[in-house]
């Protein structure tokens, strides 16, 4: 059985929501972010890095090669169908990585969201100014489209929709990107979305004020 390793209070939860989806039987050894890590953890992966995966005796760290790599081999339709469809699939993981996921993380550092992230208003306003630019490219290419790649959910949807995901943890306001909005709104109501990260994200974003995208 595949067994994954990790808290869901970290990208592990990434892992966990397209298995979710998926509806695939694993085992999860939770694993805390920071202290003694879970030896079980530690015998698969000495680093203690998470998410980490062990698929019979495969063992594979880094969230977006974890779900790229279930989604292609046990996802059927939440991979790709064909290379081309790999390659889109591709796209959108490494332009999240790449051109959102820093500015997100930039934000979350700065805004207040527990005591080892106090709330600092200039490296707010200038990780929502370098966010903002990806943000409405993105806008203007979902359009009205449903998905990411083809007409039905893939791995490129929960890829980008998990790493934007933290913006509900700080209660930001998508108004001024209403397709965006509608996506995140779409990805977010999912059951398996739900199961493993609306608890913490709720929690978190009634305790901070409202933020627009700048």
């Amino acid at each position: 059985m595949l067994t994954v390793y990790g808290t869901p209070r970290s990208r592990t939860s990434v892992v966990l929501w397209l298995l979710r989806e998926m509806g695939m039987q694993y085992q999860h050894v939770d694993s805390p972010v920071s202290g003694d890590k879970n030896p079980e953890h530690l015998a698969v992966n000495p680093e203690g890095t998470m998410p980490t995966i062990k698929d019979d005796d495969f063992v594979l760290t880094e969230s977006m090669a974890i779900t790229f790599y279930l989604a292609k081999k046990y996802g059927g339709d939440l991979g790709p169908r064909d290379l081309e469809e790999e390659a889109k699939i591709l796209r959108w993981t490494t332009w999240a990585v790449a051109d959102v996921d820093r500015h997100v993380v930039a934000l979350v550092n700065a805004s207040g969201v527990d005591e080892d992230h106090p709330f600092d208003a200039e490296k707010y306003a200038d990780a929502s100014a370098a966010l903002s630019r990806p943000m409405q490219r993105f806008d203007k290419k979902l359009g009205d489209r449903e998905f990411l790649v083809g007409d039905r959910l893939t791995v490129a949807d929960i890829n980008v929709a998990f790493l934007l995901s933290f913006l509900l943890l700080l209660n930001y306001d998508l108004s001024e990107l209403p397709n965006v909005e509608r996506f995140m709104t779409s990805m977010t109501t999912r059951d398996s979305f739900r199961s493993i990260l609306a608890p913490t994200e709720e929690h978190v974003a009634d305790a901070l004020p409202a933020r627009a995208c700048q």
